[in-house]
């Protein structure tokens, strides 16, 4: 029999996590805020009601605080990422097997027992995740990565499922699903493969599932000819292929104010790079280059105008914080003018291979005693980050020049990850 499998789903879990600890607020429209409390990233379901769209710039809706009660908070990553950190842990109570997707999804393996009631099992994954934290979930049940997908799609659109669908138990419903569900809500059909399979008169997903992997492979794609097998209930994607090894890291963020200290540019910039390599390192990845981007207000009528990006390379793959740190120096000494008033920069991490696939070249000269007191340095780092929080330790660099952080003046407490920020009850 095949594997059972189980994603688990959170309901808006930015705005989920700041009502687990501001009860007081729930039925009130809510909202996060991006970089500079400039967009609405994360939207409560009240606030949708409103008809706030995702990334729609805060300024717009911000009337609705006046008239309809809305509330904005800062994001709050430390908190949200803890938080699925905990929601893991719950659902590693129920599964052997917990593959996390992003910080609000992951696929759990269910145990194939007979008379097994998976209904009741899911109910039982979301009692517990919202006893414990506070935060809803939607379960999808079936035999394939791609039918769980539309399975907790469904299990958020149609109120009656109580939040759980499971297809395994009765075979017929998944084609009753699949006829109802449009082709866009398939996993990994896009938009652009989603206009010429409209064309093609293939609407839903039970069209798709009809289409023929033969079909799909010569006209499109292997990628969609293991999304028709896999709405077929047959399993095509591989185990492995959930946890992706992204091709770019890419990070970048808007100051506070003006900034025209080089050095202050820099340490924002450090910021960005320190991230990315903690995210190429969990991938288990090396990288051969990074660009880095600066730039100032390109809506600004009266500031001077400038954006440019530089690039380095490092002939051998790397994971080191060091490398790229001091790659992203000569970046921004390549592209760097005095005189404007910056407002942003970022950094995109290119060239990105896992490190089991990286051959020593012949000539290479050994350098395993330097490697080995790099890679202490950032394990060190690491441990102290993730025990008292990500930035508690940095390198020099960071802590160079001036103030460069966006506006969030509106963030929530450290309610998980800092004991001055505990919430108190008093009873």
């Amino acid at each position: 029999m095949n594997d059972i499998i189980c994603l688990v789903d959170c309901n808006n879990m930015f705005a989920s996590c700041e009502l687990a600890f501001r009860p007081d607020l729930r039925g009130r429209p809510v909202v996060v805020l991006s970089s500079n409390d400039a967009c609405c990233i994360a939207r409560s379901y009240e606030a949708k009601a409103l008809g706030i769209k995702m990334a729609q710039p805060y300024f717009q809706v911000r009337h609705f605080e006046k008239t309809k009660g809305l509330i904005a908070f800062s994001a709050n990553f430390t908190l949200y990422t803890d938080m699925s950190q905990r929601i893991v842990s719950i659902l590693e109570k129920f599964s052997p097997d917990v593959s996390p997707y992003s910080i609000d999804e992951s696929f759990c393996v269910l145990p194939s027992l007979n008379n097994m009631n998976l209904e009741h099992i899911g109910k039982q994954i979301r009692g517990a995740i919202l006893k414990q934290t506070g935060i809803g979930t939607g379960v999808g049940i079936s035999t394939t990565k791609t039918l769980a997908k539309l399975a907790n799609n469904a299990a958020k659109k149609f109120p009656k499922s109580g939040g759980v669908v499971d297809l395994v138990t009765d075979p017929n419903r998944r084609e009753r699903m699949l006829a109802v569900m449009d082709i866009n809500e398939v996993w990994g059909v896009g938009k652009a493969l989603t206009a010429k399979l409209t064309a093609m008169g293939v609407n839903t997903a039970l069209d798709l599932s009809k289409f023929g992997e033969t079909a799909a492979k010569t006209q499109f794609s292997v990628v969609l000819a293991r999304t028709v097998s896999e709405l077929n209930g047959i399993p095509a994607i591989p185990a492995d292929d959930t946890v992706v090894v992204n091709r770019q890291i890419i990070a970048s963020r808007s100051y506070g104010e003006k900034i025209f200290d080089k050095e202050t540019v820099f340490s924002s910039i450090v910021h960005h790079v320190s991230r990315g390599v903690k995210k190429l390192r969990e991938q288990g990845a090396v990288a051969y280059s990074i660009s880095v981007t600066i730039g100032t207000n390109a809506n600004s009528s009266i500031d001077k105008q400038y954006q440019n990006a530089g690039t380095c390379r490092t002939a051998v793959g790397s994971d080191d914080l060091k490398t790229f740190t001091e790659l992203a120096r000569k970046a921004l000494d390549q592209i760097w003018r005095e005189g404007f008033p910056y407002a942003k920069s970022g950094i995109t991490i290119n060239d990105i291979t896992p490190k089991s696939n990286v051959q020593n070249d012949l000539f290479d000269l050994p350098t395993e005693p330097e490697d080995k007191k790099s890679e202490a340095v950032q394990s060190v780092i690491e441990n102290i980050n993730n025990r008292y929080g990500l930035g508690s330790a940095v390198v020099a660099s960071h802590k160079q020049g001036g103030d460069w952080q966006p506006k969030s003046e509106q963030r929530s407490p450290a309610y998980t990850t800092s004991w001055a920020d505990i919430p108190i009850v008093k009873a």
